[in-house]
């Protein structure tokens, strides 16, 4: 599996331990510490091995970041065909209303008021989208800074 290697090396450091001291809590072999940590790739039992040692939960060691990335890319995605969305929206109803004043069917200013109010709406709906979608990405963000919780233990 996939381990946040930066994270063991910042749990070491904080802790004031060496990569052998930790094997030696861990019970794993100093080499398997050293190639977690230049790999970022890990056994479960070893991930489960170092979580004890720093008494955190084994899934406060996941490397989550390639999968935060693909979902920020996804909401980026998903922002875009909104604001095409919303674009293409605006100016289809635009062409509506012109077509509508052309053919006798509004004033101008009929068809001045329903084009501003077209023009407002799609913008409170472009910045709604970016707001949802900034706030989505913070929280991410946020989860990401997180501090590590305490292990649970099962028996307590």
């Amino acid at each position: 599996m996939k381990v946040n290697s930066e994270l063991i090396r910042e749990l070491r450091q904080q802790h004031t331990i060496s990569q052998e001291m930790l094997a030696e809590a861990a019970d794993l072999s100093p080499r398997t510490v050293q190639r977690i940590e230049s790999t970022s790739t890990a056994s479960l039992e070893s991930t489960m091995a170092i979580a004890a040692v720093f008494e955190i939960e084994a899934g406060a060691l996941e490397d989550t970041r390639l999968e935060q990335g693909r979902i920020v890319q996804g909401m980026q995605r998903g922002l875009r065909f909104g604001m095409a969305g919303i674009v293409l929206g605006a100016l289809l109803a635009s062409l509506g209303i012109a077509t509508d004043f052309f053919t006798g069917g509004a004033t101008a200013k009929q068809a001045g008021i329903t084009l501003g109010l077209v023009g407002a709406a799609a913008g409170l709906c472009s910045a709604a989208l970016s707001l949802i979608m900034n706030r989505q990405i913070k929280s991410l963000a946020e989860q990401r800074r997180a501090p590590l919780q305490p292990r649970k233990d099962l028996n307590e």
